[in-house]
């Protein structure tokens, strides 16, 4: 049972779309599981397309009555940062094996599909939640590869909330707290105001007692690591 099951169950519609084919990482299998449906094309595969794409897809089919749970996964800003065609032409001379110049351009197309769906009605009503699957190495370490030791260039992510929510509201716009992949779906589940028995290995982030002493525990191979504040 993952996060879209019990938001299903509680009758959210959810829906994944993804730049990257499904079949590749073996995630075909799960997402049929895990969503009403999921939506890919080889047409389009780049950040800027697929958010076109979603954010058409989600002005047409979501009425703002029935409450929804829509994940994108981007491809375009991954090594090794190759252009894609609809990058501009300054865009597409800075690459490729520039994550700068990639980062840019998936801002550009995430920015576009903020602006494409604000005056949906769901729009002021919906959180936004944008993370990244993995670090990468810029040679910060002497580390230069994508399966690095976990150092923080491999393992910081961005995690950022968006919306109007009460609780979003009454935190400070930046925290140092640290967290992890594995506190997404309870912070999320408690946001929404839906309890599950505690089965999740993460906390929520909302959870005053995780926020006085948060910690992170990730391993790779045989290297461990346990961070606190």
């Amino acid at each position: 049972h993952c996060l879209p099951h019990y938001l299903r169950k509680r009758g959210y519609q959810t829906r994944w779309f993804t730049a990257s084919a499904p079949d590749w990482d073996n995630k075909t299998y799960w997402l049929s599981h895990w969503y009403d449906d999921y939506d890919f094309d080889r047409t389009r595969q780049t950040d800027w397309s697929m958010f076109n794409h979603a954010g058409q897809w989600m002005r047409d089919n979501i009425d703002g009555e029935q409450p929804f749970f829509v994940g994108l996964f981007t491809k375009t800003n991954h090594w090794p940062f190759n252009p894609v065609h609809d990058m501009s032409e300054q865009e597409r001379a800075g690459t490729p094996r520039n994550i700068g110049v990639s980062m840019r351009y998936s801002e550009r197309s995430l920015a576009a599909f903020f602006d494409y769906i604000k005056d949906a009605p769901w729009y002021d009503r919906t959180i936004f939640i944008i993370t990244a699957d993995h670090g990468f190495n810029l040679g910060e370490q002497g580390f230069w590869r994508l399966r690095d030791p976990l150092i923080r260039p491999s393992t910081w992510l961005p995690l950022v909330f968006v919306g109007n929510h009460p609780e979003l509201m009454a935190l400070p716009k930046a925290t140092t707290h640290i967290s992890s992949h594995v506190d997404f779906a309870p912070t999320v589940l408690d946001l929404l105001g839906i309890a599950e028995p505690n089965h999740f290995a993460g906390h929520s982030l909302l959870n005053p007692r995780f926020q006085e002493s948060p910690y992170v525990y990730a391993n790779h191979g045989t290297d461990m690591v346990f961070e606190r504040d």
